[in-house]
Protein backbone atom coordinates (compact mmCIF):
# COMPACT_ATOMS: atom_id res chain seq x y z
CA UNK A 1 0.00 0.00 0.00
CA UNK A 2 2.80 2.42 0.90
CA UNK A 3 4.40 1.79 -2.49
CA UNK A 4 1.27 3.05 -4.23
CA UNK A 5 1.06 6.36 -2.41
CA UNK A 6 4.00 8.04 -4.16
CA UNK A 7 2.98 6.99 -7.72
CA UNK A 8 -0.61 8.10 -7.04
CA UNK A 9 0.59 11.48 -5.77
CA UNK A 10 2.85 11.89 -8.82
CA UNK A 11 -0.04 10.96 -11.13
CA UNK A 12 -2.37 13.46 -9.45
CA UNK A 13 0.23 16.24 -9.73
CA UNK A 14 0.82 15.44 -13.42
CA UNK A 15 -2.93 15.42 -14.13
CA UNK A 16 -3.36 18.76 -12.37
CA UNK A 17 -0.45 20.27 -14.31
CA UNK A 18 -1.94 19.07 -17.60
CA UNK A 19 -5.32 20.50 -16.58
CA UNK A 20 -3.75 23.89 -15.84
CA UNK A 21 -1.82 23.79 -19.09
CA UNK A 22 -4.90 23.25 -21.21
CA UNK A 23 -7.42 25.22 -19.17
CA UNK A 24 -8.59 28.23 -21.13
CA UNK A 25 -8.91 31.51 -19.31
CA UNK A 26 -11.40 34.25 -20.14
CA UNK A 27 -8.97 36.08 -22.44
CA UNK A 28 -8.37 33.02 -24.60
CA UNK A 29 -12.08 32.24 -24.65
CA UNK A 30 -12.77 35.86 -25.60
CA UNK A 31 -10.27 35.75 -28.45
CA UNK A 32 -11.73 32.51 -29.77
CA UNK A 33 -15.28 33.91 -29.60
CA UNK A 34 -14.15 37.15 -31.28
CA UNK A 35 -12.46 35.27 -34.12
CA UNK A 36 -15.60 33.17 -34.55
CA UNK A 37 -17.74 36.32 -34.78
CA UNK A 38 -19.51 35.66 -31.47
CA UNK A 39 -19.07 39.20 -30.20
CA UNK A 40 -21.54 38.89 -27.33
CA UNK A 41 -19.62 36.02 -25.74
CA UNK A 42 -16.32 37.73 -26.51
CA UNK A 43 -17.47 40.93 -24.79
CA UNK A 44 -18.50 38.96 -21.70
CA UNK A 45 -15.09 37.29 -21.51
CA UNK A 46 -13.16 40.52 -22.08
CA UNK A 47 -15.22 42.36 -19.44
CA UNK A 48 -14.30 39.59 -17.01
CA UNK A 49 -10.62 40.16 -17.85
CA UNK A 50 -10.97 43.91 -17.28
CA UNK A 51 -12.78 43.31 -13.97
CA UNK A 52 -9.99 40.98 -12.83
CA UNK A 53 -7.26 43.28 -14.23
CA UNK A 54 -5.90 40.49 -16.43
CA UNK A 55 -4.65 41.52 -19.88
CA UNK A 56 -6.66 44.66 -19.29
CA UNK A 57 -5.39 46.81 -22.17
CA UNK A 58 -5.77 44.09 -24.80
CA UNK A 59 -9.22 43.24 -23.42
CA UNK A 60 -10.20 46.92 -23.47
CA UNK A 61 -9.13 47.15 -27.12
CA UNK A 62 -11.18 44.10 -28.03
CA UNK A 63 -14.16 45.68 -26.26
CA UNK A 64 -13.59 48.92 -28.22
CA UNK A 65 -13.56 46.96 -31.46
CA UNK A 66 -16.75 45.13 -30.51
CA UNK A 67 -18.46 48.45 -29.78
CA UNK A 68 -17.37 49.67 -33.22
CA UNK A 69 -18.59 46.50 -34.92
CA UNK A 70 -21.94 47.05 -33.18
CA UNK A 71 -22.06 50.67 -34.43
CA UNK A 72 -21.39 52.20 -31.00
CA UNK A 73 -18.47 54.31 -32.15
CA UNK A 74 -18.45 56.82 -29.27
CA UNK A 75 -18.27 53.99 -26.73
CA UNK A 76 -15.45 52.36 -28.68
CA UNK A 77 -13.55 55.65 -28.87
CA UNK A 78 -13.88 56.09 -25.08
CA UNK A 79 -12.46 52.59 -24.56
CA UNK A 80 -9.55 53.40 -26.88
CA UNK A 81 -8.90 56.53 -24.81
CA UNK A 82 -8.77 54.33 -21.70
CA UNK A 83 -6.25 52.01 -23.39
CA UNK A 84 -4.19 55.03 -24.51
CA UNK A 85 -4.14 56.28 -20.91
CA UNK A 86 -2.88 52.89 -19.72
CA UNK A 87 -0.26 52.51 -22.47
CA UNK A 88 0.39 55.81 -24.29
CA UNK A 89 3.29 54.36 -26.32
CA UNK A 90 1.38 51.39 -27.70
CA UNK A 91 0.19 52.12 -31.26
CA UNK A 92 -2.85 49.79 -31.40
CA UNK A 93 -5.20 51.97 -29.30
CA UNK A 94 -4.46 54.95 -31.57
CA UNK A 95 -4.97 52.83 -34.67
CA UNK A 96 -8.39 51.56 -33.58
CA UNK A 97 -9.38 55.00 -32.30
CA UNK A 98 -8.59 56.49 -35.73
CA UNK A 99 -10.75 53.85 -37.43
CA UNK A 100 -13.63 54.45 -35.00
CA UNK A 101 -13.35 58.21 -35.46
CA UNK A 102 -13.51 57.75 -39.23
CA UNK A 103 -16.55 55.50 -38.92
CA UNK A 104 -18.11 58.11 -36.63
CA UNK A 105 -17.55 60.77 -39.31
CA UNK A 106 -14.86 62.79 -37.51
CA UNK A 107 -12.17 62.78 -40.19
CA UNK A 108 -10.10 65.67 -38.83
CA UNK A 109 -9.84 64.05 -35.38
CA UNK A 110 -8.95 60.73 -37.04
CA UNK A 111 -6.17 62.40 -39.01
CA UNK A 112 -4.73 63.92 -35.81
CA UNK A 113 -4.74 60.49 -34.14
CA UNK A 114 -3.03 58.92 -37.15
CA UNK A 115 -0.40 61.70 -37.09
CA UNK A 116 0.18 61.03 -33.40
CA UNK A 117 0.91 57.31 -33.71
CA UNK A 118 2.57 57.41 -37.12
CA UNK A 119 5.62 58.96 -35.43
CA UNK A 120 5.88 56.29 -32.72
CA UNK A 121 8.34 53.40 -32.63
CA UNK A 122 6.14 50.81 -34.31
CA UNK A 123 5.11 47.31 -33.39
CA UNK A 124 2.70 44.95 -35.06
CA UNK A 125 0.70 45.51 -38.23
CA UNK A 126 -1.09 48.66 -37.08
CA UNK A 127 1.56 51.04 -38.39
CA UNK A 128 1.62 49.39 -41.81
CA UNK A 129 -2.15 49.43 -42.08
CA UNK A 130 -2.22 53.06 -40.93
CA UNK A 131 0.19 53.99 -43.70
CA UNK A 132 -2.11 52.25 -46.15
CA UNK A 133 -5.30 53.85 -44.79
CA UNK A 134 -3.94 57.35 -44.14
CA UNK A 135 -4.23 58.58 -47.73
CA UNK A 136 -7.83 57.38 -47.71
CA UNK A 137 -8.95 59.70 -44.92
CA UNK A 138 -11.60 61.59 -46.79
CA UNK A 139 -11.00 64.92 -45.09
CA UNK A 140 -13.05 67.12 -42.75
CA UNK A 141 -16.77 67.14 -43.42
CA UNK A 142 -16.64 64.23 -45.86
CA UNK A 143 -18.25 60.87 -45.35
CA UNK A 144 -16.58 57.55 -45.97
CA UNK A 145 -17.60 55.77 -49.12
CA UNK A 146 -19.34 52.40 -48.57
CA UNK A 147 -16.20 50.49 -49.58
CA UNK A 148 -14.16 52.54 -47.07
CA UNK A 149 -16.65 51.72 -44.31
CA UNK A 150 -16.46 48.02 -45.24
CA UNK A 151 -12.64 48.11 -45.21
CA UNK A 152 -12.58 49.70 -41.76
CA UNK A 153 -15.07 47.18 -40.40
CA UNK A 154 -12.80 44.42 -41.68
CA UNK A 155 -9.89 46.00 -39.82
CA UNK A 156 -11.96 46.04 -36.61
CA UNK A 157 -12.86 42.37 -37.09
CA UNK A 158 -9.27 41.28 -37.78
CA UNK A 159 -6.76 39.97 -35.26
CA UNK A 160 -4.55 42.23 -33.18
CA UNK A 161 -1.51 40.24 -34.20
Amino acid sequence: MKRLILPVIVLVVICFAVFLLFKKGPFTKGEEAFKAGDYETAATMFRECVDKAKRETASTLYLARIEGINGKYAEGIALCDKAIEEHPKRPDPYFFKAILLQLNGDMSAAEKVVDKFSNMPQTGKSFLVARITRPHISGPGKELRPEEVAARMQLLQGNLE
